[in-house]
């Protein structure tokens, strides 16, 4: 049984893992690299471990941690690789709160995520891939402008140049942009060109879910209509929750490709131009609005607890029967009543047979073989022809250190009927305030989004600290930001 989690990274995503894990009277202790992060402060935390991302494997050992008792959880990209770099190692003893190695490399880098996309037929912005200056050279005379030019890897590139992205109006600018990043001697076979999404925040669409060897335990959907900044936005400020059939099918359907394990934010876009939401990236860790679920009644990481919890159960369980089966075998025993054979397959119901009602939990029993998980983790054929793909011919029956439960499941959906929202409140009132200031944002919209029942980012009347803490210390955090 998980009795104690330790949670990589801080502020707001560590804060709400933090209370959320408290109060399933968990052990909280939380391992980052800022002294400024306000998660510290929480009554939440029995622990605070203030040391360089390098250090944090070394924190690990120091900890003397339970074997088994402890789920590692990251709330940043740098975590989620320091996971993966000893996913094997750390997975004989610990709980991981990441998705499999394999995963990992595939949707953290995003030229990898896009080829396989397209070539999985997912909605996906146009993408070109040009290693070199000449190929930027040829590439600028025939490109839709304006375009994108984004990294591959995101962390790194935001470290270097305070922004994730570059908009190119003409082949002037995007010539400039390659020129720029690699006088920085940033890799440019690692960048992205992409067709720009017209629309801004307000077109943007997250599906929040919890997932175990590809299907979805819970999920719920946001639109993340405010940002900051507006344009490229490094994290969300207002988020709402909604639900799109098409972000929910194509979410799904990604997720079992893969067979995804664990909770990830999967980011869609709207375009007009071809009114489909297209694909833009997988988080595989916690994102900043994910405490929008209190309102709804659940939360990620809890569901995330349950699992493993619930696998335990079942090895332990599997364990007595077989101690009892070799008991039963021995000679001259009274040999129990046969138990009942209740193990027959069920098939998964079709998503036609799916209904979605808000906020309600909907169930689909699905106990599937272990050549039935293997089928679904198996991509088509023509992933082949991507070299980018190779590793993901066959995936691996276990790819996380807890999933290979054929047990049912119960599939829970959030719609919108009961409106719900997220809001980091310093952070909002500046970015609002700029737009109403431009003309680009009515305040009686501000004032109205407000008025929706919502989930603060960091105020608790029953820890209020972080709070207090966040607004005396945001000077500090603004510089160190920008």
């Amino acid at each position: 049984m998980i009795k104690r989690v330790v949670i990589f990274g801080g502020h707001i995503q560590a804060l709400g893992l933090a209370r959320q894990v408290k109060a399933r009277g968990i052990e909280v202790v939380i391992v980052t690299d800022d002294g400024c992060s306000v998660a510290r402060f929480s009554r939440s935390v029995n622990r605070t471990i203030v040391a360089p991302i390098g250090d944090w494997t070394l924190e690990i050992e120091k900890l003397e941690l339970p074997n088994k008792g402890t789920l590692l959880f990251p709330t940043n990209d740098e975590a989620v690789e320091m996971l993966c770099g000893r996913y094997e190692e750390f997975k004989k003893r610990f709980a991981l709160g990441v998705p499999a190695p394999e995963v990992i490399a595939l949707f953290n880098d995003k030229r990898k995520a896009y080829r396989f996309a397209e070539a999985q037929g997912v909605h996906c912005p146009k993408c070109w891939y040009p290693d070199t200056m000449e190929d930027v050279e040829e590439l600028s005379k025939e490109l839709p402008y304006p375009v994108v030019v984004k990294p591959a890897v995101m962390y790194s590139f935001h470290a270097t140049f305070g922004k994730k992205a570059f908009r190119c109006d003409d082949a002037a600018s995007l010539k400039a942009t390659y020129e720029r990043v690699a006088a920085k001697g940033y890799p440019l076979e690692t960048l992205v060109v992409q067709e720009f999404l017209d629309g801004g925040a307000k077109n943007l669409y997250s599906c929040g879910v919890m997932a175990a060897v590809g299907e979805i335990v819970v999920s719920m959907q946001a639109n993340r209509i405010r940002q900051n900044p507006m344009d490229f936005g490094n994290s969300t400020t207002y988020a709402i929750s909604c639900f799109v059939p098409q972000i929910q099918e194509q979410t799904e359907a990604l997720l079992r490709m893969v067979g995804y394990s664990g909770i990830g934010e999967v980011e869609w876009m709207w375009d007009a131009k071809s009114e489909t939401y297209k694909f833009l990236e997988i988080n595989t860790r916690a994102w900043k609005w994910h405490t929008i679920s209190n309102q709804l009644g659940f939360s990620y990481i809890g569901a995330l607890i349950d699992f493993f919890n619930e696998e335990e159960n079942n090895e332990n369980n599997g364990e007595n029967i077989k101690n009892n089966l070799l008991e039963d075998s021995k000679p001259k025993m009274n040999h129990p009543q046969s138990l009942d054979n209740d193990s027959q397959l069920i098939a998964p119901q079709s998503a036609s047979e799916i209904s979605v009602l808000p906020h309600e939990a909907q169930t689909i029993i699905s106990r599937q073989s272990d050549d039935q998980l293997l089928a679904a983790n198996a991509l088509p054929d023509d992933s082949e022809k991507k070299s980018d793909l190779q590793s993901f011919q066959k995936m691996p029956k276990n790819i996380c250190a807890a999933d290979n439960s054929s047990q049912k499941r119960t599939k829970k959906i959030y719609a919108d009927e009961k409106q719900v929202a997220w809001c980091e409140r310093l952070t909002d009132f500046t970015v609002a305030a700029k737009e109403i200031l431009h003309g680009r944002m009515r305040l009686s919209d501000v004032i109205k989004s407000y008025r929706i029942k919502h989930e603060s980012a960091v105020w608790s009347w029953r820890d209020p600290l972080p709070a207090i803490m966040y607004v005396l210390l945001s000077p500090i955090l603004y510089i160190k930001r920008h």
